[in-house]
């Protein structure tokens, strides 16, 4: 939606929603409303929890504060690649799967900032299969983040408990 935000336009999501289970009978697709905006505040509100989250945290056996590290742990993986400027396609998934087979690596990478040095082999880990950089990925342009948002992963890098134990 197109709103007014400071007396200049601006472009604004009105919720944000999570996907949930097809229905075949009706050809439907089950959506929640995680995040309204507030068009007064120009902010978003929390609506719910997610459905998909406490069906992992279920199926895992995961008490509500291992939910929240394992989260923790992903949000300190995508600040890091974001502050230190990792956002090609093959590099964010070569660190992905890396973390998905083997998080401790990961994270004590990130820990010892080596984590660039460790992208060739992330990408040839033999389950891995995450091209090199192609014409097509050289042509996309990744804006870097804005002052607050590098403020905020930073702050999230900063403040983690999770890499201690990396």
């Amino acid at each position: 939606m197109e709103t007014r935000v400071d007396g200049g336009r601006a472009r604004r999501n009105t919720k944000i929603a999570e996907i949930g289970d097809y229905n075949p009978e009706n050809d439907t697709v089950e959506t929640s409303d995680l995040y309204s905006w507030d068009a007064h505040t120009d902010e978003y509100t929390k609506n719910s929890g997610s459905a998909s989250l406490n069906r992992i945290k279920n199926m895992q056996g995961w008490s509500d504060e291992t939910l929240q590290m394992e989260l923790e742990k992903r949000k300190v993986v995508l600040a890091y690649l974001s502050t230190n400027g990792i956002n090609s396609y093959s590099d964010v998934a070569a660190v992905i799967q890396a973390f998905i087979q083997n998080e401790a690596d990961i994270l004590e990478y990130i820990s010892n900032g080596e984590v660039r040095d460790h992208l060739d082999d992330l990408r040839q880990l033999g389950n891995v299969d995450v091209e090199g950089k192609s014409k097509a990925e050289e042509t996309i342009t990744r804006p870097d983040p804005d002052t607050e948002t590098l403020a905020e992963m930073e702050s999230v890098l900063e403040e983690s408990d999770i890499m201690e134990g990396a």
